[in-house]
């Protein structure tokens, strides 16, 4: 117990002031640092970007977003740092398997976004290694390291994955156009990784280790070395969560989505643990790094694309997807899953009554709405109004409205490879 407690003081105090002085003086951690910061801010610079087109209101500023990010990332990089040292996930310093994961998940991020998972560049480089010798990754450490960050994200998606959901309306296979939330967020996070080393450290601190920790051995040379030394040394990666909840409010969409992912980082854990003594265990988590990857996204992208919507019309009235911040009708109280009922007494079933509703009143219009089913609340909305647009509603769609966003039944993977395959034989792809 006293090792755990002074290896969980020493990782406490390198994150976040330790870390931060680390960057200061290394350049190359400093730039990765400020990659991922910027990833951030560019994705949350889009989607506002977005709203504003679609909405004219940015719902979800770019600076608080990158701020919190920020936050929620230092607390993930804490947790995850906790979480590979209690195990013991040693990297060798010549071995360069983290920066080799940075860029194939860059490089693999130009076929697709969602692609700069670790996971995806860790599979790849794993199966290379173990047909070929080439880069010569620690599989287990490498795969280990992406189990970890996926643990992180799940936690990270619970706490903050659905804070900045923004409305959309959905095409689903078949025609059908339903009301939901694209959920989008990103995270740099800052670890400490535990490095293999020979060299002397000078300055630090040290502690006594159990003879059966690391639970995975030191790779290399190193690993038969009386006086090799494991150093906390720092790293940055980045996680990111992309989604779109229509089966299922966005409470219930992230729990869904980070309990299906904490089962395939755990899994994947147990898988890496294995992959340091067998070479079947080796192979094993290299494929299911991918591929359960794949199959967590494919078995979330199916329950919502057939799933039936959570947001349904209305039998009566019209029932509001969202609210726009700073609106009259956020100002009235109106919210998501509410339903208007009347204008200055005049029933609105649909878009065309309500806004022959709203060009008819007088200064001034009274909203009758329901917010369950044994609560209706009256409340004057202000002069000037005249659609749903300037009220600053969302409303859930009728059924002959046009999609802004098309679901597709192949996953991104299956999609790139008929894509590519359609340019290869001189043929037009539409997806």
């Amino acid at each position: 117990m006293s090792f755990f407690l002074e290896l969980g003081r020493l990782v406490f105090q390198y994150i976040p002031l330790g870390f931060l002085a680390s960057v200061a003086v290394d350049p190359v951690t400093a730039a990765f640092l400020w990659l991922a910061v910027a990833m951030v801010w560019f994705q949350a610079r889009r989607q506002a970007q977005t709203e504003q087109r679609l909405w004219g209101v940015v719902k979800n500023p770019p600076l608080s977003r990158t701020l919190t990010s920020m936050v929620y990332g230092a607390a993930g990089g804490l947790l995850g740092s906790l979480v590979l040292s209690y195990v013991g996930v040693p990297f060798s310093e010549t071995s360069g398997d983290f920066m080799y994961l940075w860029v194939m998940a860059l490089a693999l991020s130009l076929l697709h976004p969602r692609f700069i998972c670790f996971s995806y560049a860790a599979g790849l480089l794993g199966i290379s290694t173990l047909l070929f010798g080439w880069p010569g990754i620690g599989v287990a450490q490498v795969t280990a390291l992406v189990a970890v960050l996926h643990l992180v994200e799940a936690a990270m998606i619970r706490l903050d994955g659905g804070t900045s959901a923004s409305p959309i309306l959905v095409g689903r296979p078949g025609g059908e156009v339903v009301g939901g939330f694209s959920l989008q967020r990103f995270w740099p996070v800052p670890l400490t990784l535990l490095l293999a080393t020979a060299h002397g450290v000078t300055g630090g601190q040290t502690i006594a280790t159990p003879d059966w920790w690391p639970l995975i051995r030191v790779p290399g040379p190193l690993g038969l070395d009386p006086n090799a030394i494991l150093a906390l040394v720092p790293v940055v990666a980045a996680v990111g969560y992309t989604d779109v909840a229509v089966a299922e409010d966005v409470p219930a969409k992230v729990r869904r989505s980070s309990g299906h992912l904490a089962l395939y980082a755990v899994t994947l854990l147990g898988l890496s643990l294995l992959a340091d003594r067998s070479l079947a265990a080796a192979w094993a988590a290299v494929l299911f790094a991918p591929l359960g990857h794949e199959w967590v996204i494919w078995s979330e992208a199916r329950r919502e694309q057939f799933a039936p919507a959570h947001w349904q019309p209305a039998g009566r009235g019209l029932r509001v997807l969202d609210v726009l911040p700073g609106t009259p009708a956020a100002a009235v109280g109106l919210a998501s899953g509410h339903v208007l009922l009347a204008v200055d007494g005049q029933p609105v079933d649909s878009r065309d009554e309500l806004h022959e509703a709203l060009r008819t009143s007088p200064s001034y219009c009274v909203l009758e709405f329901q917010t369950s089913p044994s609560r209706h609340l009256v409340r004057r909305l202000p002069a000037g109004v005249r659609d749903e647009g300037e009220m600053g509603l969302v409303l859930v769609p009728e059924p002959d409205e046009q999609p802004m966003w098309q679901m597709n039944t192949q996953g991104a993977v299956a999609r790139w490879l008929a894509q590519a395959m359609a340019r290869l034989r001189g043929r037009p792809f539409t997806s």
